[in-house]
């Protein structure tokens, strides 16, 4: 087996196991019981925008999220929009405020967490359980396209060594389509990029498909 096979070979299995875990971590979000996450009740000590760091494959990742913090909680809770503007809840948010919240315990607590379920202010639901279960849920279909394309491209570059035909390689550089497609998957499903799909991850796909061998 010669090197280039097996760099292929190994990228393929790499990306593919990755994407797949990704989309079993996020649809096991969607799906968890309400009994494993944690609901809490208290008073606002802080609140504002600060930032979210996360690895990816082509390196860390940074995005503003808008926390809050309450009295009597070690872990900051935060929530994720696409645009990253969050002036309703600033609007409507005050310290000293009595909120209800319901999210995803963390050991993590050097930053902000982002499994925030749900966030509500006496009537009022300023971030709903539903909503969050649904963006994670088309993150983990996202993270199962991105393992999909994956297997396609390395077993459709891996073909020429099946049947020994010549194969017209496109001048596109493979291992920089798999990371394109890692960095906006990984991006989209950690942040729950619910409307990051049409835009940038389909147009990834369709960069990777024309990565492959014609």
């Amino acid at each position: 087996m010669n090197w280039k096979r097996l760099k292929n070979l190994l990228g393929m299995t790499w990306f593919t196991l990755f994407f797949f875990f990704g989309s079993f971590l996020f649809y096991s979000d969607a799906t968890i019981d309400t009994d494993k996450l944690q609901e809490y009740k208290g008073q606002i000590t802080d609140l504002g925008i600060t930032t979210h760091r996360s690895s990816t494959s082509s390196g860390p990742r940074t995005s503003k999220v808008f926390f809050i913090q309450l009295e009597g909680l070690a872990e900051k809770l935060a929530t994720y929009n696409t645009n990253q503007t969050y002036g309703e809840l600033q609007n409507s948010l005050r310290t000293g405020d009595i909120v209800y919240v319901t999210f995803k315990p963390s050991s993590k607590t050097d930053q902000p967490n982002i499994d925030l379920y749900e966030l509500k202010l006496g009537n009022k639901v300023l971030v709903e359980q539903s909503t969050y279960r649904t963006k994670r849920l088309i993150a983990s279909l996202i993270a199962l396209l991105g393992a999909i394309i994956t297997l396609f491209i390395g077993l459709r570059k891996d073909r020429r060594h099946w049947k020994g035909r010549h194969i017209t390689v496109a001048s596109t550089n493979a291992p920089e389509c798999f990371l394109q497609l890692s960095s906006d998957l990984h991006r989209s499903a950690t942040h729950s990029e619910s409307f990051f799909f049409p835009s940038n991850c389909f147009a990834s796909g369709v960069f990777l498909a024309n990565c492959s061998l014609s």
